[in-house]
């Protein structure tokens, strides 16, 4: 019996080596098992150093055969009820935190769900000002310890889906929950304030870039410039909604941003499609990545839709980006009023 499981051993670890499922290898075991019951064996003669088939199997090689199909078939079976019960315990899960200014007494409906997003949900809702910087940060370090960071390897989450509106450091914040660290599929909802109504961005759209506003500049040449300024500092102004003047820039900044602009039309309704905003965040992301190598921080000023920044809060990059300051912009007094400093997943001043 020893004899036989470190046959079984060796072939399961050989199969294993050539990183095929557990389905592929209990299969292969089956096979194999099978060959030695329909072929005979070869049989060295001494004599007259030929060989000579032997047609019929041994009582070995019976019991080989019969402990692989078996082990074959006890794994198949192991990993289909492996299968079944994780898959009765996928859960989906809603992450929704609705501003104070938003203007409804009613929390993120189910019927804005797709429909395979509607069973075993499990949520987190919660109503705050986002353009309160205590109760930002008081709310991320909750999420980050109580809310999301069990989930970042929990694979029985099969969709997630993420609604916000508020200030930028907040909607940043929040998608950075979700890095690449997380497993499930992330949708990201955008709010129509004319009809008061949450939607799903299309799928569609077009790739477009950013160009430097202000200068006769291309942006990898901005970029270039202000990486080798001698600077440990840089900004990056992004404006999709509206053009963010150099007025609301913190003055010693102001010679140290790059101010982009959509090559498009500017438009608080612009850039819904997935694949325009993929195209957006991948320049920013390589930009971003660039600049890192030389800068200590990377302040971040932005006018876009809710869920493009939630989105580029996805890709923050804890062990590549050095220092991320975000900022919000104040309505009222049209200045930047505070920000919140992130480095390495964590809020580092208050």
């Amino acid at each position: 019996m020893k004899l036989l499981n470190k046959i079984v051993d060796y072939i399961f670890q050989y199969l294993m080596s050539r990183k095929l499922s557990i389905y592929k290898v209990g299969l292969s075991l089956v096979l194999f098992g099978s060959l030695l019951f329909g072929t005979g064996t070869y049989d060295f003669i001494i004599k007259d150093f030929s060989f000579k088939w032997d047609n019929s199997s041994s009582i070995i090689e019976y019991l080989i055969g019969i402990f692989l199909i078996v082990s074959g078939v006890v794994l198949i079976f192991k990993k289909s009820i492996e299968e079944s019960r994780i898959a009765s315990k996928k859960q989906n899960f809603l992450y929704y935190i609705s501003d104070c200014e938003l203007d409804s007494e009613e929390s993120f409906k189910i019927s804005f769900l797709p429909e395979e997003g509607r069973t075993n949900l499990s949520k987190v809702e919660r109503k705050i000002n986002t353009y309160y910087k205590e109760e930002v940060v008081e709310n991320y370090l909750h999420d980050k310890k109580y809310e999301v960071k069990s989930r970042s390897k929990n694979k029985n989450v099969e969709n997630t889906y993420i609604a916000s509106l508020g200030g930028f450091p907040h909607l940043y914040l929040m998608g950075s929950n979700f890095g690449s660290a997380y497993t499930s599929n992330i949708s990201i909802f955008d709010f129509d304030r004319d009809k008061q109504v949450w939607y799903m961005p299309n799928q569609g759209g077009t790739e477009i870039k950013y160009k430097v506003n202000f200068e006769d500049i291309s942006v990898d040449e901005k970029v270039i410039e202000l990486k080798y300024n001698g600077n440990d500092e840089v900004g990056i102004a992004i404006s999709n909604s509206f053009t963010i003047e150099k007025e609301s820039i913190p003055k010693e900044l102001l010679n140290d941003t790059l101010f982009l602009v959509l090559e498009d039309s500017l438009g608080i309704n612009n850039v819904e499609g997935q694949i325009t905003q993929k195209s957006l965040i991948d320049q920013l992301t390589n930009i971003m990545g660039e600049l890192s190598n030389k800068k200590t921080k990377i302040h971040l000023f932005a006018s876009a839709r809710a869920s493009f920044c939630i989105k580029l809060g996805t890709y923050y990059m804890p062990q590549t980006y050095p220092i991320i300051v975000l900022y919000n912009y104040n309505k009222e007094t049209k200045k930047r009023d505070w920000s919140i400093e992130l480095k390495n997943s964590r809020i580092i001043k208050n």
